[in-house]
């Protein structure tokens, strides 16, 4: 009896190795949801000191495996924090730009001044866009009047029909300038909607940019809003159709709740000024 106990229990013991702890021991399948996590936690090759190549091919990288993730499930009223890190990546970064440009200003608000035909409308709209920009930005603050030809301002809004745009190459600084064209038809169309610079330039001595005076309607002032928000460091494109920074919306000329949570996210005390992507991930995750 007793050799046929140990067999009994030889059997058991079998069965347990191989039949039980492979199943324990396999990988847990992650969830759809969790993709975007995942792809985040996959990407420390980012933390790496960039050079411009190596950045501009980390940020390509990033967007292609991210612009496949699977949307966040919305409720309404609700926005989830996935969607906003996810949103902040593609409006804080692009091709022309392998780390945040926020501005920084301590201790006061930023002046901002317009030059040119700067309409009543005109004025409005970008007074209403500093008053919530204001209400989400942790770090930096703005005048809430825009001043007209103010000397010593720190942002000015230039307004110069395109005639004039084709003939700038460079601003007051001598800074070259880069030119935002229509999208509509081809990358190689000559219609300036407004000019702002690629480099990583601060506020002093005064940030600059020219926004072409003959759109007319939403299209103008979605093209102001553009300028400025590019500016104050919004230089990526978005996927999410309802948002601003979505290319195809170039008559909207409010923000959506997404873009104003990733705006807070870019101006609040988890960023700051010349993060490249790497560190941006490090602190988010």
């Amino acid at each position: 009896m007793k050799v046929r106990g140990d067999r009994v229990f030889f059997w058991i013991l079998a069965l347990v190795i191989f039949c039980i702890v492979p199943v324990l021991a396999s990988p847990v399948d992650t969830p759809a949801g969790d993709v975007f996590f995942q792809s985040i936690m996959d990407s420390r090759e980012f933390s790496r000191v960039p050079t411009a190549d190596t950045a501009i091919t980390d940020l390509l990288s990033w967007r292609l495996r991210n612009n496949a993730s699977i949307p966040a499930p919305q409720v309404a009223g609700h926005v989830s924090a996935k969607s906003v890190y996810n949103h902040f990546f593609e409006i804080a970064f692009s091709e022309m730009n392998y780390e945040l440009l926020r501005q920084e200003v301590r201790n006061r608000p930023i002046i901002i001044s317009s030059f040119g035909s700067f309409s009543s409308d005109d004025k409005t709209l970008v007074e209403d866009f500093i008053r919530n920009f204001n209400h989400v930005s942790g770090s930096l603050k703005i005048s809430p009047y825009v001043k007209t030809n103010e000397l010593g301002a720190d942002f000015w809004i230039n307004m110069f029909p395109e005639k004039t745009l084709h003939q700038l190459s460079n601003d007051i600084h001598g800074q070259r300038q880069v030119d935002y064209t229509e999208y509509e038809g081809s990358v190689l169309s000559d219609t300036i909607l407004y000019q702002a610079h690629t480099r990583n330039q601060a506020l002093d001595p005064g940030l600059q940019v020219f926004v072409n005076d003959d759109l007319t309607g939403n299209k103008r002032q979605h093209y102001i809003l553009r300028a400025m928000t590019y500016s104050l460091g919004m230089t990526g494109e978005a996927t999410d159709t309802t948002s601003f920074f979505y290319p195809g919306n170039t008559e909207q000329v409010n923000l959506s709740e997404t873009d104003w949570r990733a705006i807070r996210l870019m101006y609040g005390p988890v960023m700051a000024r010349n993060l490249t992507i790497g560190d941006a991930m490090g602190r988010l995750y």
